[in-house]
């Protein structure tokens, strides 16, 4: 859609530097599987061959918008972020296991399809109070705060008879807000803290908060860029709070919005996604040659 801010950002970026963009909505395409290698269409019409694809998939096109993006990926030199890492990103539970198990911290985290046994979950989340969250809930919705323990039963149950599925989290106070940290190629471009409205727990700007841009300290950097690593995002919205004992992770995003963070930093994020790019591209012609002469 290029009427959103962060697509119309990228378009005007990359002609900036000299590229012809084409927007595609995922939905509109057609993966096309026969004999020899399945293709991606475009009313029924072969998508050229592009030098890179930035994927800005919604949370509801997850899995097609993967499967395209996972086709058209073994054509193109620079494709930020492939379609593994981007399912990776939207699942959360898995997304977060990964990062505790490379050490990065993360709230306590469970994952459950029955209330059963949720009493005896609790003292593992240190709670109430306790979030809730929603598996595939973005831009703050479907998050909420049970403050005691009906209210959480009520709304584990209430979620669960609507099919959806349901997380709870260890509810890590941050009087400050949370951070958001873009890490683009492996390193920093720009962060900021985010508040919320007044009487919200959630710092997310969709929500109606505030956002400032912020220099992180040398370790809050680090986990950033680690935790985009771990998942293998060449692109990445990170989530942190702040603790006595330092940064804790809560989500990684795979197409983080560029509106907030460009406006509350200053900083041309979407001309340093379109940079990386050129230089992925740049990266794996030289390989391609390499191979060649050989």
């Amino acid at each position: 859609n290029t009427g959103l801010y962060s697509t119309s950002r990228l378009v005007l970026a990359a002609r900036a530097r000299g590229h012809q963009v084409d927007v595609v909505d995922p939905l509109d395409l057609m993966l096309v599987v026969h004999r020899g290698s399945p293709s991606v269409a475009y009313a029924a019409a072969p998508l050229p061959r592009y030098r890179a694809l930035i994927p800005r998939i919604g949370a509801r096109a997850t899995r097609y918008g993967s499967q395209i993006v996972a086709r058209m990926q073994t054509s193109t030199r620079a494709v930020l972020n492939d379609a593994a890492s981007i399912e990776l990103s939207r699942d959360k539970v898995t997304s977060l296991q990964r990062l505790a198990e490379r050490r990065i911290a993360v709230p306590t985290t469970l994952a459950l399809h029955a209330v059963v046994g949720l009493d005896a979950a609790l003292p593992l989340l240190g709670g109430p109070p306790v979030v809730i969250k929603l598996q595939r809930g973005t831009h703050g919705i479907g998050i909420m705060l049970a403050e005691s323990r009906g209210a959480l039963v009520a709304m584990v149950e209430t979620f669960l008879a609507m099919g959806h599925e349901v997380i709870l989290q260890q509810y890590v106070p941050s009087p400050n807000g949370d951070l958001r940290a873009v890490v683009v190629g492996g390193k920093l471009v720009a962060a900021m803290r985010r508040r919320g409205r007044a009487g919200d727990f959630r710092s997310n700007l969709h929500g109606g908060g505030e956002g400032e841009g912020v220099d992180l300290p040398r370790r809050y950097r680090s986990t950033a860029e680690r935790a985009a690593k771990v998942l293998g995002l060449e692109v990445a919205g990170v989530d942190i709070l702040e603790t006595k004992d330092g940064p804790v992770v809560i989500e990684v995003n795979s197409s983080p919005g560029l509106e907030g963070i460009e406006l509350a930093s200053k900083v041309d994020v979407a001309d340093a996604i379109v940079a990386h790019a050129e230089h992925l591209a740049r990266r794996k012609n030289a390989a391609s040659r390499g191979k060649r002469k050989r």
